[in-house]
């Protein structure tokens, strides 16, 4: 599987590397203004998003 998402426009965008995407988790979950979602929060998000487009 590559490490990038090729856009429509032949743009590459670079996936994070488990190192990056673990720092970037740890300094968020950090953050004391910042509340994660629970994963059900976020599937209902989601799927609220779908419903309104």
């Amino acid at each position: 599987m590559p490490n990038y998402l090729t856009l429509r426009n032949g743009r590459k965008v670079l996936f994070n590397t488990p190192e990056e995407d673990a720092a970037i988790t740890a300094a968020a979950l950090s953050d004391p203004d910042a509340v994660p979602l629970s994963d059900e929060e976020w599937e209902a998000s989601k799927l609220q998003f779908r419903r309104s487009g």
